[in-house]
């Protein structure tokens, strides 16, 4: 998107929302730093099919689990949909969320389809459930041992990676502004997680960050499910995020220009070169446009 008045779009959007795109980009003109602003944009919405699967798969394995295990305990008959939540010993925020839930529904999917992101990383903390036993069955494609607490340590640092991630993209914050890479365990005894990487400071360490949290995110994802895992990977969803996630694809948002267009029959002619330039190229024929986008 090439807006019409450059400068009133910068500032219907805040010049200084965008301040700090401009030595991290090096950009030339008031055209380029809206490039980079989009390019930024379409990597946030790029990224929300891989956290919307790992999310609802997340709520749903744990709810069915912990459905099977409590049930069992507490009335001795299987079910996949149990109120557990009753049955733990919940405290802080996680307690709150569901007292806050079972106003509004005492329908035990209604209620776990209101709890956030975070409320999963945290549930672990929980002292009553055997862990080792649950994660076992919520994760049965990891080969982790979750009796182990270093474990349960690990899958709270990625959990909360991908949840601090998932919200600077819900509130549409630069995705590629990335803090320190922190190691994946959390405070124990007074030991702090090492921090194994600074924040990034060029759009290549952007990148490769970027393609870092996509790794862990669909490891997740595997370790839940691996046929949803196969669907995503083999959508035109991940293959579009990788293409986004480049270096290739910034300097394509950068050169775009407002309404270039081919027609059908000149795109043909250089369909290959075309292909090989990884531009985004909108294509007309008979009143009708059609776009080619570079999927990785």
């Amino acid at each position: 998107m090439r807006p019409l008045n450059v400068r009133s779009s910068i500032d219907a959007l805040s010049a200084p929302r965008l301040s700090n795109y401009h030595l991290y980009f090096n950009v030339v003109d008031d055209h380029d730093l809206y490039a980079c602003y989009q390019w930024n944009n379409e990597l946030s919405r790029a990224f929300l099919p891989c956290i919307h699967l790992l999310e609802v798969t997340l709520r749903n394995t744990y709810h069915r689990e912990l459905s099977l295990y409590y049930s069992q305990t507490k009335v001795g008959k299987s079910k996949a949909s149990f109120d557990w939540y009753n049955h733990m010993q919940l405290k802080g925020k996680s307690l709150n969320a569901i007292k806050d839930s079972l106003k509004k529904s005492k329908n035990p999917d209604q209620v776990i389809s209101k709890q956030t992101f975070g409320f999963w990383t945290n549930l672990p903390d929980e002292l009553s459930t055997p862990w080792d036993q649950v994660l076992s069955n919520v994760f049965p494609n990891m080969t982790r041992n979750w009796a182990k607490p270093q474990n349960i340590d690990w899958l709270y640092a990625r959990m909360r990676l991908i949840n601090d991630f998932r919200n600077r993209v819900a509130h549409w914050e630069p995705v590629w502004k990335l803090g320190p890479l922190i190691q994946e365990t959390r405070p124990r005894h007074g030991v702090q997680p090492v921090s194994l990487k600074p924040p990034t400071s060029t759009p290549q360490e952007s990148v490769d960050r970027l393609k870092m949290v996509h790794d862990r995110a669909t490891s997740l994802l595997n370790g839940l499910n691996s046929d949803v895992y196969a669907t995503y990977v083999d959508s035109c969803a991940c293959e579009h995020l990788k293409w986004i996630c480049s270096i290739e694809a910034l300097d394509a948002y950068r050169n775009y220009e407002r309404r270039t267009e081919m027609r059908l029959h000149d795109a043909k002619r250089k369909l290959t070169r075309l292909i090989q330039s990884k531009s985004v190229v909108t294509i007309t024929h008979r009143g009708v446009a059609a776009r080619l986008v570079p999927l990785q």
